[in-house]
């Protein structure tokens, strides 16, 4: 039992996820923020090509 206690590799995939999952997060939130002027702009370039 004080074996499995000791084993902290279960512990670091955890941390792992946890830092995956928030990264995920961040980019998810940082890419709808700059969706709708990124949209804009692609629509004047457009606008203006035609």
């Amino acid at each position: 039992m004080s074996a499995f206690w000791a084993d902290s590799s279960g512990a670091t995939a955890v941390e792992l996820g946890i830092m995956v999952a928030v990264i995920c997060v961040m980019l998810i939130s940082a890419l709808g923020a700059l969706g709708g002027n990124l949209n804009g702009v692609f629509t004047k370039l457009s606008g203006k090509m035609a």
